[in-house]
């Protein structure tokens, strides 16, 4: 993840810092499902299926999953 260039993107589409850390630690979280569950993908190589698949992984940890999706959609 290209998180530098994430929170300048971020900045320039004057979203406040609580919102920056957020949708950061959305898309940290993300890629950390990717490393650890679909053999250290990155989120620039991910697809449909390891989104949907990281929903359900989402969901059966009991995280909110409308708030990560923000964070990922605005990463994309």
């Amino acid at each position: 993840m290209d998180e530098k260039g994430f929170i300048e993107f971020l900045t320039k589409k004057k979203k406040s810092d609580r919102t920056i850390n957020r949708y950061t630690d959305f898309a940290r979280q993300y890629e950390a499902y990717l490393v650890e569950h679909k053999s250290g993908k990155k989120m620039e190589k991910a697809g449909k299926k390891d989104l949907h698949d990281f929903e359900i992984w989402v969901e059966k940890n009991d995280i909110k999953l409308n708030q990560c999706l923000w964070g990922i959609k605005e990463y994309y």
